[in-house]
């Protein structure tokens, strides 16, 4: 791969130039140009709910299967599940007493972390604390 001006890189085999912020650029010979193609990252929350259990959190994987099944590994027990995945935005997850749990997902990671506090205490009161802060996958984050 070769460093171009704009920050990015040049894949000569694939004929694709990486940008710099996140996007690439697919060579269009029919019109001179190129086309822009955004990507999409996906992150991925997931939660052992017995006592003490364990999370694991990844972000800016290329697929939800992929990022889901990361997630999971990095959570590290044989009991631990998917709680939320997310695409270019960010997740969190509270949880309250009796292994309640809330998942939630925004653009902003502040708000993603309110929501699912709101969201555990919309089912467990005056329990809920945030158990994986906000962890974002895409651009900007």
């Amino acid at each position: 791969q070769a460093q171009w001006s704009g920050g990015g890189t040049y894949d000569p085999q694939g004929g694709v130039c990486h940008q710099a912020g996140g996007g690439y650029s697919v060579p269009n010979s029919m019109q001179g140009g190129s086309r822009q193609v955004a990507l999409d990252y996906w992150g991925a929350l997931s939660v052992d709910l017995a006592p003490g259990g364990s999370s694991g959190a990844v972000r800016n994987y290329q697929s939800r299967g992929s990022a889901e099944k990361a997630a999971v590994k990095v959570c590290g027990t044989a009991h631990c599940e998917v709680a939320v995945s997310y695409k270019n935005s960010c997740g969190a997850v509270a949880s309250g007493e009796g292994s309640i749990i809330s998942a939630a997902v925004d653009e902003n990671p502040t708000v993603a972390e309110r929501k699912a506090l709101a969201g555990c205490n919309k089912k467990s009161p005056r329990t809920c604390l945030l158990w994986i802060k906000a962890s974002c996958s895409g651009v900007g984050y």
